[in-house]
């Protein structure tokens, strides 16, 4: 299908000990395709690195993904 695009805002948490606590894309590419991919892209990383000692215990990341 060849989509590109942009999704502008995808934020995911996760706890100390890297476990994934939800993911999901608060400002839409307007495709759902690459939305659902921004998700599943970010859900593929697993395990994710533990949070140093010196941050919180839970971590609210937002990252801009272009497919």
């Amino acid at each position: 299908m060849h989509l590109e695009g942009k999704v502008v805002d995808t934020q995911f948490a996760m706890a100390r000990d890297g476990t994934l606590l939800g993911v999901w894309v608060r400002t839409s590419s307007g495709q759902l395709l690459l939305d659902k991919e921004a998700i599943e892209t970010i859900r593929r990383a697993q395990p994710l690195p533990p949070i140093p000692p010196e941050l919180p215990d839970r971590l609210n990341i937002h990252l801009e993904l272009e497919f």
